[in-house]
């Protein structure tokens, strides 16, 4: 997979992270003045595909002379023009994250439509995909210098072969690529692929070795691969000599190879895993081999980054970001399952729900901070109040479901009028500021209301209304 291709893979993982309305990445120039925009992905149609920026000038060009990031949110006031737009956006919040390696890469920019700004997790996230950015247009840049083309003369095999490692899912799915090595990339006789927990490494896949090697535990300091694990550096033996080397433990039998070769799997300087590579013959690695799966182990460590940002975006969508407790997506998605394990033969099931109806007031009047502080109070109170197992979901924007389970009516009727009394006693203090807490309560039972979680929801919710 090419740079190019690489790079707008990971814009579109930016929009799908940020809901987006346009994503932007501007890169510095060779004079290291200007950035020009190089790949983009927009809703709008007033791109400006030939946008430059002066590097100190304005807000994206003083992102990239200070490597600070820019987020601003347009509440009020005029939105100013941005440079990727031929006209003026009505865009509610911009992010403009610096790509940085070991110098300026570039500049990403990120504006939305859908909310105010970007949570300090989609930041996280985003700061993330920029390191990933920027590791590319670094290598991008230094394969442009006489040495590397010298010490990698099939580059362009290597990095197509290494399209695939993009597209893996986990370490099990990459395990199977890289010790399926083609010829044409590295021309080996046995890879083993390693993953550590802590300080131990397992074998998790490898071909070419005598022995079964699932069993050994690699330490870090211990063996071949183990040394290589304690200085998280390749290690390359030319020639064993016909030495017994230990490669993985001391429990192994000798294996007859004549070079070996260790290459540590490194995201932000922790090992996560090593790739060893033996031949028979001596001197059949050599320098060359090592720059190739060195990076090859770079692009290993940059799809397991990409597979866990994905990965973790699609855990968060499915929750409250407020709150932090499943959502009506996450029902979409499970309701069969939850289904399932609430429904058991002979268990009773009621479903309460919590309308909050002066929630929109609070957030309107006081603010974001205090909208949210407000809210996980009540969501506090709720799950105090009810017993485990806990199935509570942020339903509706201000809507709260909780599944009562192994409990009779007259015990659920109760719980709802304990509650009635909890949210009229007092109110609310919030940075010492009383807010009434407008919360009615519906309640509907299974089998009488339904049979159905969709229905119960329904009946509950229509309940809570009408109160």
């Amino acid at each position: 997979m090419t740079s190019q291709n690489v790079l707008s893979r990971l814009i579109e993982l930016t929009c799908n992270v940020s809901d987006a309305f346009t994503t932007a990445l501007y890169v510095a120039q060779s004079d290291q003045r200007t950035l020009a925009l190089r790949e983009h992905w927009s809703m709008s149609p007033n791109i400006n595909e030939e946008s430059v920026v002066s590097i100190g000038q304005g807000p994206i060009g003083q992102v990239a002379k200070d490597k600070r990031a820019w987020h601003v949110e347009f509440t009020e006031g005029e939105i100013p023009q941005l440079p990727q737009y031929l006209q003026t956006e009505e865009v509610k919040g911009v992010l403009a994250v610096p790509v940085v390696a070991q110098g300026l890469e570039g500049v990403l920019v990120i504006d939305t439509k859908e909310q105010f700004g970007f949570s300090t997790k989609q930041q996280k996230i985003i700061k993330s995909i920029a390191e990933q950015m920027a590791w590319h247009l670094s290598r991008e840049r230094s394969s442009l210098g006489p040495s590397d083309e010298t010490a990698l003369k099939n580059f362009s095999e290597v990095v197509e072969w290494c399209r695939t490692l993009s597209e893996v899912e986990d370490r099990a799915a990459l395990s199977d690529r890289l010790v399926q090595v083609p010829e044409t990339v590295s021309n080996c006789d046995a890879v083993a692929v390693i993953w550590f927990n802590g300080e131990e490494g397992r074998v998790q896949r490898f071909r070419g070795w005598e022995q079964e090697l699932r069993a050994f535990r690699v330490e870090p300091g211990k063996g071949f691969a183990g040394s290589s694990a304690k200085n998280c550096k390749p290690f390359l033996m030319r020639s064993t000599s016909d030495r017994k080397v230990v490669v993985f433990s001391e429990k192994e039998e000798h294996e007859p190879m004549g070079s070996l070769l260790s290459v540590p799997i490194l995201i932000r300087d922790q090992l996560h895993g090593l790739i060893v590579v033996g031949t028979h013959e001596p001197y059949g690695l050599s320098a060359k081999d090592q720059n190739i799966w060195t990076l090859i182990a770079a692009f290993s460590a940059n799809a397991l980054k990409c597979a866990e940002i994905q990965t973790q975006w699609e855990y968060d969508k499915n929750l409250c970001q407020v709150t932090g407790i499943p959502n009506h997506r996450f029902l979409s998605t499970y309701l069969e399952a939850v289904e399932t394990e609430i429904f058991r033969e002979g268990r009773s099931v009621h479903i309460l729900t919590a309308l909050m109806k002066n929630l929109h007031v609070i957030y309107s009047r006081y603010g974001v901070e205090t909208g949210d502080l407000f809210l996980k109070q009540v969501i506090s109170i709720l799950a105090q109040a009810v017993s485990s197992p806990k199935y509570i979901f942020k339903y509706t924007e201000s809507s709260v479901v909780m599944v009562l389970m192994d409990i009779d009516s007259e015990e659920a009727r109760g719980l709802r009028t304990r509650l009635r009394q909890i949210f009229t006693q007092e109110p609310f203090m919030i940075e010492n500021e009383p807010m009434e807490a407008q919360v009615s309560l519906g309640l509907s039972f299974h089998p009488a209301d339904g049979d159905n979680l969709d229905s119960l929801i329904g009946i509950s919710l229509a309940r809570a209304t009408s109160n």
